[in-house]
């Protein structure tokens, strides 16, 4: 059976033709909306389905019976060109102008100037394809999208943050498949501050423990990040306000004894925002 690293519309519609099913038969027997199906089959390769429905696709390919996994075998063999080697299609110019627009547009995010944040966000993820990509320009797109979530988050309303933890799991996708277990680690991170965001602290908690468990948080600025996340979540909660204080308080002391003061305000943001919650 071919393994699928990574699905489009392309191969989410050749599973389709290899089922033998209808638009809308598809779209009920992976359980999305048929808009969702239709747009697959009208952009191919141009399109890729969100981590979750990746899952879903994967299940159904894999409980499909023998002969359908022989017509979808022999459908993925009819197009052997179909995705060849990832090669630059940015200049090296365009690259450096990527990477300056991010470090400005993480400064924004700091002053909340969120409208100058996402004109330059949206210049790029609105101009590139990601199967065009080479390595270098997928980090920058996937550092692109955590941005793009940590906007959505910081905006706070509902809609916002349950758009920024779909932008996390496609960031987290990404570094997953580019081999980044530390930026994956990080985005773990911002998944549970905006499932804390919606009030799902048990999800919230369980990505922290994911990231302690997959992250290497070796230096002072990575104990201090995991630490003040983790503080902020049980802050929220007032059975577990005590803890929360405690770790803050031992994230401060480390921030305090390395010099990393801009870690120093985001506690102290953190503590007044629960303050006055």
């Amino acid at each position: 059976m071919v393994n699928v690293s990574r699905w489009t519309g392309h191969e989410a519609g050749l599973l389709r033709q290899a089922l033998r099913m209808s638009v809308r038969a598809y779209a009920a027997h992976l359980g999305v909306g048929i808009r969702t199906v239709s747009k697959w089959e009208k952009l191919g390769t141009d399109t890729c389905p969100w981590p979750d429905t990746q899952a879903i696709l994967d299940t159904a390919l894999a409980r499909s019976d023998a002969a359908v996994q022989a017509r979808f075998d022999q459908l993925m063999g009819s197009f052997p060109g179909r995705r060849p080697t990832r090669t630059p299609s940015l200049t090296v110019a365009d690259y450096e102008t990527w990477t300056e627009d991010l470090e400005r547009s993480a400064v924004c995010l700091d002053r909340q100037d969120f409208s100058f944040a996402a004109s330059l966000l949206e210049r790029w993820l609105g101009r590139v394809r990601t199967r065009d990509l080479d390595d270098r320009g997928l980090y920058l797109y996937g550092r692109s999208l955590v941005l793009s979530g940590d906007l959505r988050r910081l905006q706070g309303t509902l809609q916002d943050l349950m758009t920024a933890k779909r932008l996390y799991c496609d960031a987290h996708a990404v570094f997953t498949e580019l081999g980044i277990p530390r930026r994956a680690a990080q985005i773990e991170l911002s998944l549970a501050l905006a499932h804390r965001g919606v009030g799902d602290l048990t999800r919230a908690l369980a990505y922290i423990d994911t990231a302690r468990s997959n992250g290497r948080f070796e230096t002072p600025l990575q104990r201090v990040q995991i630490d003040t996340a983790h503080g902020h979540i049980l802050l929220t909660d007032p059975a577990t306000r005590s803890a929360g204080d405690s770790v803050l308080d031992r994230a401060s002391d480390t921030a305090t004894r390395y010099g990393l003061k801009h870690q120093l305000r985001s506690i102290k943001t953190v503590r007044e925002s629960e303050e006055y919650a």
